[in-house]
């Protein structure tokens, strides 16, 4: 597996490593579809990588994939050598279902699906499949073995948004052509399944005509700061063109929002956002994110948008990044994710703070629970205010 790497600068210094495409500007909520785009440079820049350069931490290629899986296939040893390289025992046991994330088939053709120690195991047309997917922005892979088939079906794709459903028809229609399987429309299933996504993104709950004030200020949220042990430190910057007829003549901004708010990257997030709402812009580096934004919905309640650009990495690398007119289109660079909506509620009184909620954590299963109520019990995460 001589391609492989942790390292995002040596898989960059190789010259062969493939751009992922996301759809800049994109809001399905909104129904806007966006203009297709690279990521370029790579999202993870070199020194960023600590435990993700690619999905599971590992940037690959077919070639190393397909030696990889034979591997699994060869209950752990090489499939040239011979040699043990994971005992087999440690490939059962990863491979072995301990808990059901799908409780009901989602085709007819496929079984329940269970997780194991890393990895997902259902059927598909009565052969056994063993699988987990790689997703990272601009890329979507799946690696998948039929144990008893003796066989290893690895899709790739550098599409963020169709690449999902591109590598699941692919693996399923592979399967048919090889297995002699029944051969199933999955173009169909899969595009029903995209629209009833869409269809369900755009039934949000309209913002009230005569939405309740918070109970403080709307400057007085931009003058606090929230910090999280692990989620890190938010200071939340009003845009004034969100609220002048709401401000206080006597508020002044702080040096650091103003230069931040004037930024390239902040001017395309204002030109895609409604500043007919009072809103806030807070950067926040995480792994898929540089920036969120609050909109006021009602009373203490926002809503909150967690959204990636690449505007200032490519400013810092030397690539273009815009015509700094924060006009709605790009010149190389991507602004996505501004349909991934979430909750937070300013909580004030003796303990003030940020609840965030409503998926912010990314709950998964059936009997998983959010928190309920308000305040800070109702949060999946917590920002005290410091």
């Amino acid at each position: 597996m001589s391609a492989s790497t942790f390292s995002v600068a040596e898989a960059e210094a190789r010259g062969t490593l493939a751009d992922g495409f996301q759809w800049d500007a994109q809001d399905i909520t909104q129904g806007k579809n966006g203009t297709r785009v690279a990521t370029v440079p790579y999202f993870q820049r070199p020194g960023e990588e600590k435990i993700w350069a690619g999905a599971g931490g590992v940037l690959t290629s077919a070639r190393d994939l397909a030696t990889w899986v034979s591997m699994l296939l060869n209950n752990g040893r090489h499939p040239y050598t011979n040699e043990t390289i994971i005992p087999s025992e440690i490939v059962e046991h990863v491979a072995h279902g301990r808990s059901v994330s799908h409780g009901k088939p989602e085709f007819p053709e496929l079984s329940p699906k269970v997780y194991g120690a890393g990895q997902w195991r259902y059927s598909y047309q009565a052969h056994d499949i063993i699988e987990h997917g790689g997703n990272n922005p601009g890329y979507k892979t799946q690696v998948a073995r039929f144990p008893n088939d003796n066989l290893g079906i690895i899709t790739l794709s550098n599409d963020a948004k169709g690449g999902g459903f591109i590598i699941e028809a692919v693996k399923f229609r592979i399967a048919d052509e090889l297995l002699g399987l029944k051969e199933l429309d999955w173009n169909d299933r899969f595009e029903k399944q995209w629209n009833d996504y869409v269809e369900k993104a755009q039934k949000l709950t309209p913002r009230p005509n005569k939405p309740e004030f918070p109970s403080a200020p709307y400057t007085s949220l931009a003058e606090n700061t929230f910090h999280h042990p692990t989620y890190g430190t938010l200071q939340p910057c009003l845009v004034p063109a969100s609220v002048h007829s709401y401000m206080d003549s006597t508020y002044a901004q702080s040096l650091q929002c103003l230069n931040f708010l004037s930024s390239y990257a902040v001017q395309r997030i204002l030109s895609v956002s409604d500043l007919s709402t009072p809103t806030y812009i807070i950067p926040w580096k995480r792994f898929f994110t540089s920036h969120l934004r609050l909109a006021h919905f009602d009373g203490n309640l926002f809503n909150v948008t967690t959204i990636f650009s690449n505007a200032d990495v490519r400013e810092k690398e030397g690539y273009s990044h815009g015509d700094g007119k924060g006009g709605p289109v790009s010149k190389g660079d991507i602004l996505v994710e501004l349909d991934e909506h979430f909750e937070v509620e300013w909580v004030r009184g003796e303990e003030e703070g940020l609840a965030f909620k409503g998926g912010f954590w990314g709950m998964e299963g059936l009997d998983a629970r959010s928190p309920v109520g308000v305040g800070k019990e109702s949060a999946e995460v917590w920002f005290a205010k410091v």
